[in-house]
């Protein structure tokens, strides 16, 4: 990518940022899936974050909590081998406890009214 500092700005015409774009499609698309894989690992490990210190404030010292974390590990193995089904396995029982479904409705509309479908 072309980076120049200079005290004088410049505005881009929208032929030029065309041009940018496809210029650097290919390394945007190729870096795409890398980002979003960090993103995910990201909003994962904050995720066990919270959950982690929402224990520890209800009461949790660390063996519970690294029991947890070694029985959120295997269970992911599960899944990933297919050993066990998330929904009936995991989200259903969980469900069943509170008695109520986790997700968000809202969320999921916006998402699919975000969605482009391209043709």
């Amino acid at each position: 990518m072309r980076v120049q500092f200079g005290k004088k700005a410049r505005v881009y015409t929208w032929p030029e940022v065309e041009e940018l774009l496809h210029e650097y499609a290919d390394q945007i698309n190729k870096n795409r899936d890398v980002v979003m894989d960090a993103l995910c690992a990201d909003h994962e490990r904050i995720m066990l974050v919270l959950c982690l210190r929402a224990l520890m404030i209800e009461g949790f010292q660390k063996n519970p909590l690294e029991r947890l974390m070694g029985e959120i590990a295997k269970l992911t193995d599960e899944i990933n081998a297919g050993k066990i089904d998330y929904n009936a396995d995991c989200l259903a029982p969980v469900e069943e406890c509170l008695g109520y479904e986790i997700r968000d409705s809202d969320l999921e509309k916006d998402l699919c009214d975000r969605v482009e479908v391209r043709r």
